[in-house]
């Protein structure tokens, strides 16, 4: 990809960003107790992976298996919760420290979406440029899959 398509590209995806942030693509979560006719939510925590995912299996609502550390105990012990991406946002948004170190579990199989957790110590970095590093991210990215399944 040529540096010209690469910029058009890239304001093309900040205009996107820009654009989905004043309009976000999901309606603000809302308790289930102001909407009845609705199916209950699901909020259930498993001891055990495969009990989670059994669990999921067997229940009507779409619901997600996240992993979390479980507090106050060894380093390393997880918990499961299923739930819906809504209801975790609505949590998570409000309890941020005790839902800190969350993360989806992906079943063998399943469809999922690519995600980079992009971070780095600005205070430290001073030298470097984010939204730069995240820019040659993408664009070696988009090289590789481009290599791989000639698109």
């Amino acid at each position: 990809m040529t540096g010209g398509k690469w910029q058009d590209r890239l304001k093309s995806v900040e205009q996107r960003a820009s654009s989905f942030q004043s309009s976000p693509l999901c309606c603000p979560y809302k308790p289930r107790l102001s909407r009845p006719w609705q199916p209950f939510s699901v909020w259930r925590l498993f001891p055990r992976q495969n009990t989670a995912i059994a669990f999921t299996q067997h229940i009507k609502q779409d619901v997600h298996i996240f992993s979390l550390e479980k507090e106050g105990s060894d380093a390393g012990q997880r918990i499961f919760l299923v739930t819906s991406y809504s209801e975790l946002w609505h949590y998570y948004s409000t309890h941020r420290q005790s839902l800190m170190h969350c993360y989806e579990v992906i079943v063998e199989g399943a469809v999922c979406k690519l995600y980079f957790d992009l971070e780095f110590d600005k205070t430290s970095n001073t030298h470097l440029d984010g939204k730069m590093m995240v820019a040659k991210l993408i664009q070696v990215s988009i090289q590789y899959c481009s290599k791989v399944w000639g698109q």
